[in-house]
């Protein structure tokens, strides 16, 4: 008896060994692809995601047709979720928002003024001297948006999808870029902001800041019967987190192999000299997030080893990394998605935190040139805190820091 009893013990202690392992894993992350690119759908682009409530969520995503370049024609479609992103209704999908732009109509973003009153912005590209976002205002959470809106934007510009953010003033901040053509030949690229204080309704304009340093690399055709436009400054696609000490951070795009920065000490209104953030990156877009479960800062972008950055080359890897000391260095870099020999693309990637899990939305190619389909990663917030701690990016490890 007393034999049986020892022997029940040490298969219970077992049982409990194996059991708390088992707890202390990190939960399995899930890829799945919501959108496919096909001969009548050649890209999906970029997207946002509006939180509705529970486990509902309404995805936003842009979709170019048989032309895949960036001024093609395209349109907004709308996808739900009931089930806090593990399925989507992808076969009811609707138009969004319908193309009523000379070119496209692209970057969609959601704003939440209150359980009941939701913005949606996109961009409207009509041509190079037209292009820039409106905004259409949802007064029954997201179920139908009234008419578009135009802000007081001047000439080209744009706003990447999901980095319109509301500040906890109130204050909505649209991080902008504009571009300008000194002649047939070149471009430049300057980052500010619109803000608002009455709910999206008047809007007011920032400085602008840009990147003396010439740019490397870059070539821009606006349509695809144009010649290539050599980039020469260069501050693009910015990104922007609020602070715990109540300013605000900016990371914008360059391609001088790193991120820029900037901060701004009036909630956006003004906005300081661009300076390296020391963390390495091709030409492509930054995603700056605080995680809500840990109030740490989380940053998306494309990776690429020194040896192989070239202007917005390469766009072959996703990966994230954790700020703790609000935005100066980010380390546990870990690649969310392909590696240095993938040969198709991916970039511009949004994120939408659940409870303790992440869902980031991304387009991809499995060939430069191939069909882009819209893609879905989950992963638990642990999951970001177990990468490489042992590199560390950003003023540790820049030039000027």
């Amino acid at each position: 008896m007393m034999r049986a009893f020892k022997t029940a013990g040490f298969i219970f202690a077992l049982l409990l060994v194996l059991f708390l392992a088992e707890c202390r894993k990190t939960p399995e992350t899930s890829l799945q692809t919501i959108f496919p690119g096909t001969a009548r759908h050649r890209r999906y682009s970029d997207g946002a995601v509006l939180h509705r409530g529970g486990q509902e969520l309404l995805l936003a995503v842009t979709v170019f047709g048989e032309d895949r370049h960036d001024y093609s024609s395209s349109e907004i479609l709308g996808c739900v979720s009931h089930d806090g992103g593990r399925t989507w209704e992808s076969s009811g999908a609707f138009v969004l928002q319908r193309n009523v732009g000379g070119w496209n109509v692209v970057g969609p973003s959601f704003v939440r003024l209150s359980d009941r009153e939701v913005l949606f912005f996109f961009n409207r590209e009509n041509s190079l001297l037209d292009a820039g976002t409106w905004l259409r205002r949802s007064l029954d959470n997201g179920a139908t948006f009234g008419p578009p809106v135009r802000l007081p934007y001047e000439g080209f510009g744009d706003v990447v999808a999901d980095h319109v953010l509301r500040l906890e003033n109130g204050r909505i901040l649209v991080p902008y870029y504009e571009y300008r053509f000194p002649n047939a030949s070149s471009a430049n690229a300057y980052a500010y902001c619109f803000y608002s204080d009455d709910g999206g309704r008047t809007w007011k304009q920032s400085n602008k800041v840009t990147l003396t340093k010439p740019a490397e690399g870059r070539e821009i055709a606006f349509a695809a019967n144009e010649a290539p436009r050599r980039m020469v400054y260069s501050a693009e696609e910015p990104s922007v987190v609020e602070l715990k000490d109540g300013r605000l951070l900016m990371f914008v795009r360059t391609y001088v192999k790193s991120f820029y920065k900037s901060y701004s000490n009036d909630k956006g209104a003004t906005w300081s000299e661009l300076t390296d953030s020391g963390v390495q990156a091709p030409g492509s877009t930054p995603v700056l997030a605080r995680i809500p479960s840990t109030g740490d800062l989380l940053l998306l972008f494309n990776y690429g080893d020194q040896d192989e950055i070239l202007g917005k080359w390469p766009r072959n890897r996703l990966a994230s990394a954790v700020s703790f000391d609000e935005g100066r260095n980010f380390t546990s870099v870990r690649i969310l998605d392909g590696s240095r020999n993938f040969p198709g693309r991916m970039t511009q990637p949004n994120v939408t935190f659940l409870g303790e899990k992440a869902l980031i939305f991304y387009p991809k190619s499995l060939t430069p040139d191939g069909y882009s389909s819209w893609m879905q990663r989950t992963v638990p917030v642990q999951w970001f805190y177990e990468g490489d701690h042992g590199r560390v990016l950003g003023e540790a490890t820049s030039k000027g820091g």
